[in-house]
């Protein structure tokens, strides 16, 4: 028959790290019980608080049927326990449903540093290093005892380092001349814009702009004379009775043109004969020339 882990796991509302450890908890407690030289537990206060400590763990090392788990470890440890006080211990067990941390895990047992490095408690803190600082040096001196071992067993004798190069002075210019080129080439690289006076503009942006170089080059002088086939857009005569403006067909600049007085003659807008009778009788009531 499959058990369903998992499913356990969620109607139950732990993880499998909680039950990982659990277990590895009530495995470093019975090192520990050995190390003491208890067969069972000690029927006394202390005892019954190691009891009630283990019955918690035993609840969550076995979720397939935490309440057998409880009782197979309350009868292995506390044979003394009468039936009357096991049921009580496990509906306790069941309501309090406690999670324990390292420390107060190492403070119920009486565990210390010295206890734990020597046993190889991994599973328990320490009851004597509230703030970490012996644990913390004790890491920092085995990382650095590994780290010794390791350099010497990969040791070859050589100095540390790259050797050095078998060049001559000037060679040896010469080749940090280059480095300092290709250095300075990396770095020009990694900017957003390789250069303030970039022309091509589209290796970057995919964008196109008419360069300014060309712009100047291409650009007509303003007595030049234009086809009429070069002009595409005349402005109105009376708003601009002397110029015009004038469009090339691929232009990269606009042009003002003088416009000879013919032109502008025939560009004039024509007039309503009403209303050019109205203006020179109004500019002769205030004296002004036809």
């Amino acid at each position: 028959m499959h058990f369903d882990f998992e499913g356990a796991l969620m109607r139950r509302g732990c993880t499998k790290t909680d039950v990982i450890r659990a277990r590895g908890r009530l495995a470093n407690a019975k090192t520990w019980f050995a190390h003491r030289g208890w067969d069972v537990l000690p029927d006394n206060e202390r005892g019954r608080r190691i009891l009630q400590w283990g019955a918690d763990h035993a609840w969550l090392a076995g979720p397939a049927n935490p309440k057998r788990s409880v009782r197979s470890w309350c009868l292995r440890w506390a044979p003394w326990l009468t039936d009357a006080e096991l049921n009580q211990l496990v509906r306790e067990t069941e309501a309090r449903d406690k999670r324990w941390t390292n420390d107060q895990s190492a403070t119920v047992l009486e565990i210390g540093v010295r206890d734990r490095e020597a046993l190889r408690l991994w599973f328990f803190g320490a009851d004597d290093d509230p703030n970490y600082q012996r644990r913390q040096e004790l890491k920092r001196a085995k990382d650095a005892a590994r780290k010794r071992k390791s350099r010497v067993a990969h040791n070859t004798g050589r100095p540390r380092g790259r050797p050095p190069l078998d060049l001559s002075p000037e060679e040896l210019a010469a080749r940090k001349r280059e480095q300092a080129a290709e250095r300075q080439r990396r770095r020009r690289a990694s900017r957003k814009n390789k250069s303030r006076d970039i022309i091509d503009i589209g290796s970057v942006t995919n964008l196109s702009v008419t360069p300014t170089a060309k712009v100047s080059a291409e650009r007509p002088s303003a007595t030049a004379r234009m086809t009429p086939d070069d002009v595409i857009e005349v402005a109105d005569a009376e708003l601009l009775s002397e110029i015009k403006i004038a469009i090339p067909r691929k232009p990269d600049v606009i042009v003002l043109v003088q416009l000879p007085k013919a032109g502008r003659a025939q560009a004039r807008r024509p007039i309503h004969a009403g209303m050019l009778e109205k203006w020179r009788e109004r500019r002769a009531t205030f004296g002004g020339q036809q």
